[in-house]
């Protein structure tokens, strides 16, 4: 009995993983790595290898290493035996780690003159070279040419074998004829340098590393694989996914998903190398993956198919998008924790996959199409993808909850449920609305694989959001902004500010407008230009240039030509332009002309805290009137309970004074001066008869009669209105006051109010 025992612990012990060193010489890794190799030993990788990473410079300073014999690290191989006949056996070595290293000897020893430096000279060497070559001009120049060809010659030749320094000499006598008859002494410089190059080479090929040999089963190599790699830098968590998930493999329909896998392994399985396992042709037809290798695919199908979820377009073909991970744990589970058994899903819908897919990109679909809207805004179309204003943890988050209200995530069918009929309308109206409002209050700014979850179990976007809380969040942002100083540099509009104007716009653009070839541009209303003139001229040290409420859409051509004026002062484009000043101020910049008079205005160097006032005052006002046209493209009704300010100009309310002259708003200047002169019935009924007349109103510096009685005269032929709303009163009558002022107007209209004050004591 004890016999039998011993017998039976043997055997077990024999089937117990072992460790065996073994000494491979550089040229013995290279020539087991190619691909077609018939040697007795053939190096092959495992399908869960992650891809060639190592730069050009991590390659030159591990080849430092060798020449300089530092040691390197351990390869490790799982070895197994491959029988082709009687007397043909190759043992295969499955390389587990050291991929990387292997790359690089492979690459050295294939070709070791594109490793070339021209610091593998010695100094001396080089600076007899120099002093052989160069004759007069420039010394520092020419050796840097001389450097050039040299190392340029070099790294055409396949082998440090092929260096022959006469061809060398050849190259540089090209450039430096003076070199042409010193041959033997350009020999005589490089011969030992090139001897102990290629010496060195020689050598290298011929030195030895150490290697581990695991034995045990073949089922370990990816849980070794995970815990070589798990407490380091150099994988994600996603590459160590490919080696830790089960490789049970199931067939799928979709080709695209096919086709990414293909080129991941695509990469590897080039002419340098072999891919264990891996018959291209043959996964191409059959269409057989396992877990990782499915989600891998999606993620990269994903990206490519919705441009809402193109977060990793700069990752080459074999690296891992997480975005399929992400997604597939937010819609099935409730912790991030558990995205590493995420294969279990796709096990489970392994038979009926397209399902799986169906119901995903069903919610892709169905969030897209919610906040298609915003994301897609006539507005954004510089290219036809538009621009990115969400995190993607912002659109997993929309995403999951949408597929969890459709579908009973326990049911191996997905069946849609009985709730998402009313559900589907309620999502329709808040996810696009929960979509702007985390935007502007940066919700999703500091991360969110917590708050997904979260979402998920507090069915937060079933809550419908409130006016007030748009409003809110609207003031917040725009109070912050009033704080930026910019007189040179001026910020562009952020997301935050795409997403408002967005909002604001949508009631504003119609279906055609959208359909229209015609492009827009987020403009400066106050242009910046001009901004930036006057804190210049007043000596000022920067203004909030780049304010929201100073932002409008514009058809991209109407500002292209006009430089540092604003729409209301080119007038030869207002001619040319398809679209009338009126349908700006309406559609576009919900603005007035006098709004900007004060851009006109010649501010001198102590009158930066006038400009401050007005342009703060244009803010506020706009911010006003964007602010409601905010909060109803978002369905809430705003009520308007202004009281009407007293347009009464009482007699001392008015200082008329230089700087009143000098610094009002035209407009303003014109409209409180005409008030105050009627008010005091300091104009005669003569006047009165010359104020609509043309010719005389254009001595006083409009180009339309200042004053007239009927309405038809107060819109132009383009509907644009050229008076003001409020009539003023003058001996009973009620006439409308042109607002047809510029700012070269106060040198002609200012003396005749200032001759009619002096009246006011006579």
């Amino acid at each position: 009995k004890k016999h039998k025992n011993y017998k039976i612990e043997y055997k077990e012990r024999k089937r117990m993983a072992e460790c065996t060193p073994e000494i491979w010489t550089l040229k013995s890794i290279k020539e087991a790595l190619e691909k077609e190799s018939s040697g007795k030993r053939k190096i092959v990788i495992p399908m869960f290898q992650r891809g060639k990473r190592w730069n050009k410079e991590k390659k030159e300073t591990f080849i430092d290493s060798l020449r300089k014999r530092y040691p390197i690290g351990t390869l490790l191989f799982y070895k197994t035996v491959d029988k082709k006949g009687d007397d043909n056996v190759q043992e295969v070595y499955t390389l587990i780690d050291g991929l990387q290293r292997a790359t690089a000897i492979r690459e050295y020893l294939s070709t070791p003159s594109k490793f070339f430096k021209i610091t593998d000279f010695s100094d001396a060497t080089l600076t007899n070279i120099y002093d052989l070559t160069i004759v007069g001009g420039n010394a520092n120049e020419q050796k840097q040419i001389i450097n050039k060809i040299i190392v340029d010659y070099i790294h055409t030749l396949k082998n440090f074998d092929d260096l022959e320094i006469s061809e060398m000499f050849i190259a540089l006598s090209d450039a430096f004829p003076t070199l042409s008859t010193k041959l033997p002494e350009f020999i005589n410089i490089l011969k030992e340098d090139v001897k102990r190059i290629k010496d060195n080479y020689s050598s290298l090929r011929d030195m030895t590393i150490p290697a581990i040999v695991y034995s045990g089963s073949e089922e370990t190599l990816p849980e070794i694989f995970e815990r070589i790699n798990s407490k380091g830098v150099a994988l994600t968590e996603y590459e160590i996914y490919a080696a830790s998930w089960p490789r049970k493999e199931f067939n799928i329909k979709n080709e695209n998903i096919i086709n990414h896998v293909l080129k991941k392994y695509d990469l590897l399985n080039d002419t340098e190398y072999a891919v264990k396992d891996y018959d291209r042709e043959a996964k191409r037809l059959n269409k057989n993956v396992n877990s990782f290798e499915y989600v891998f695919g999606l993620s990269k199908y994903i990206q490519n198919k919705y441009s809402s979820l193109r977060f990793y377009t700069k990752f080459k073909a074999d690296e891992t998008n997480p975005v399929a991970f992400q997604l597939l744990n937010a819609c099935f589970n409730s912790a991030h924790s558990q995205i590493k058994e995420v294969y279990q899903i796709i096990l489970r819908f392994s038979e009926n996959i397209e399902r799986l897919e169906e119901a995903l990109f069903s919610s892709i679909e169905f969030v897209n199409k919610c906040i298609e809207p915003i994301l897609k805004f006539k507005g954004n179309n510089r290219n036809k993808e538009g621009k990115m204003f969400h995190s993607q943890y912002q659109i997993m988050s929309l995403i999951s909850f949408a597929f969890r209200k459709k579908y009973d995530i326990n049911d191996d069918k997905l069946k849609v449920l009985d709730s998402w009929k009313s559900t589907k309308n309620i999502l329709k109206n808040n996810i696009w609305k929960y979509y702007v409002y985390d935007i502007i209050i940066k919700y999703w700014g500091d991360g969110g694989t917590g708050k997904i979850h979260t979402a998920n179990s507090t069915d937060r976007y079933l809550t419908e959001l409130t006016k007030n809380q748009f409003g809110a969040a609207y003031d917040s942002h725009i109070e912050t902004m009033y704080n930026r100083r910019e007189s040179s540099k001026v910020s562009n509009p952020k997301e935050i500010e795409y997403v408002m104007l967005n909002t604001i716009y949508l009631n504003t653009f119609t279906a055609m407008d959208q359909l229209d070839v015609n492009k827009f541009d987020v403009e400066h209303i106050a242009t910046k230009g001009k901004m930036k003139e006057k804190i210049n001229s007043s000596s000022g040290d920067g203004l909030p240039l780049s304010h929201f409420a100073n932002l409008c859409y514009l058809p991209e051509y109407t500002n292209r030509s006009k430089g540092s004026k604003h729409f209301y002062e080119d007038e030869a484009y207002l001619n040319k332009s398809k679209v009338s000043l009126g349908e700006i101020e309406e559609k576009y910049s919900f603005t007035s002309k006098e709004d900007l008079e004060f851009l006109g205005i010649d501010y001198g160097k102590e009158d930066f805290s006038v400009l401050k006032e007005f342009y703060i005052e244009f803010l506020k006002n706009r911010s006003e009137i964007l602010k409601k046209k905010f909060l109803e493209s978002l369905g809430f009704v705003v009520d308007e309970n202004k009281e009407e300010q007293n347009q009464d100009i009482q007699k001392n309310e008015i200082i008329f004074d230089d700087k009143f002259f000098r610094l009002t708003k035209i407009g303003e200047l014109v409209r409180l001066s005409m008030a105050y002169l009627s008010n005091n019935k300091l104009i005669t009924n003569e006047e009165i008869t010359l104020l609509q007349d043309k010719d005389f109103s254009n001595k006083l510096g409009c180009y339309l009669p200042i004053l007239t009685v009927n309405e038809e005269d107060t819109i132009d032929n383009k509907n644009y209105k050229r008076y003001y709303s409020e009539k003023i009163v003058i001996f009973d009558k009620e006439y409308y006051l042109c607002k047809e002022w510029k700012e070269n107007s106060r040198s002609k209209f200012a003396p005749w109010v200032k001759a009619k004050l002096q009246n006011i004591n006579k």
